[in-house]
């Protein structure tokens, strides 16, 4: 299927099939969310699809990394713009304009789906910080507010995913990976010596918390959390 009928679709909203009932009632206003939400988190997924395959196109299409990330990063600011209309365009029953402990099922949902947009978006970014970092590389890649912002958004991650962390849902084995590679990000950035954003070290203290909760129902998630924690504590206090 062309990438144009795969990927690309109506406006962010579709009218829901008609006639619905009235949402007077708590069935058909639950109903009436459901679509909300169905629609929403779809919306989303077909920009972060579309932004995807813009991203991969650009890094196919460059002549090297440098290039990429150059031409990547005069694209990025369209789509965060693109991205915070989708959330400033949430109906009130999804919205995610108050502090995430306000959310409902839903909301913690699409709240979470848009971390891990913005996370990927600068994930090209923060990857090649990294890569600099160990190759002893002191030139300032193209950028570089891009890679503050991914790795505040791998704090963020901790935070928006708070109230799930002790919760047995579909998306536990989700969560626990994405917690994973924030904390593996973030140790990973410190021991490289990347300047770090305020409070990712009780960002992975949080998530080392949460690997101990999981451990047992997740074969191997011990040697993962003994691993992070073990470098997390010999980097010291700082």
């Amino acid at each position: 299927m062309p990438y144009s009928s795969s990927v690309l679709y109506p406006p962010f909203f579709p009218t829901p099939p008609h006639p619905l009932e009235s949402t007077k009632t708590t069935a058909s206003s639950r109903q009436h969310t459901a679509w909300l939400f169905y629609l929403s988190e779809i919306s989303l997924r077909r920009l972060s699809s579309r932004t995807c395959n813009d991203i991969l196109e650009l890094h196919r299409g460059s002549s090297s990394n440098l290039d990429f990330l150059k031409q990547l990063s005069l694209l990025i600011p369209a789509y965060e713009t693109q991205a915070n209309e989708w959330a400033e365009s949430l109906p009130p029953e999804l919205s995610i304009a108050s502090a995430p402990i306000d959310d409902n099922v839903c909301c913690f949902v699409l709240r979470g789906h848009l971390v891990n947009f913005f996370e990927r978006l600068y994930w090209p970014f923060v990857m090649a910080h990294l890569a600099a970092l160990e190759r002893g590389v002191t030139t300032p890649i193209p950028g570089r507010q891009f890679v503050e912002k991914g790795l505040e958004y791998h704090i963020l991650n901790v935070e928006v995913n708070e109230a799930g962390f002790l919760h047995r849902h579909h998306g536990t084995w989700l969560m626990i990976r994405a917690l994973v590679r924030s904390a593996t990000v973030l140790i990973a950035a410190r021991l490289l010596g990347s300047g770090m954003p305020a409070g990712w070290r009780d960002a992975c203290e949080r998530i080392m918390q949460v690997l101990r909760a999981w451990e047992d129902d997740v074969p191997g998630l011990s040697n993962h959390r003994n691993f992070l924690e073990e470098v997390l504590h010999g980097l010291g206090a700082n």
